[in-house]
């Protein structure tokens, strides 16, 4: 598994308990994605994810319902 590999699955993980999860895995998944902090930012770095365009993206499936 590749290192971009890892950290997409971290990604997939949050999202993943943003929608799914208890109700403080759906809290802190919202928080660490949408709070503005290092951690997620380097995440997505290491992901080579525009984290800005995936926290829109998670933001109009949680507007639209999904």
């Amino acid at each position: 598994m590749s290192e971009e590999t890892l950290w997409n699955a971290v990604i997939v993980q949050a999202i993943n308990d943003l929608f799914h999860g208890s109700d403080e895995e759906r809290r802190d998944s919202f928080r660490w994605i949408f709070e503005n902090n290092s951690d997620f930012r380097n995440v997505c770095d290491y992901a080579k994810i525009d984290p800005m365009c995936l926290r829109q993206n998670v933001f109009s499936r949680i507007i639209n319902g999904a």
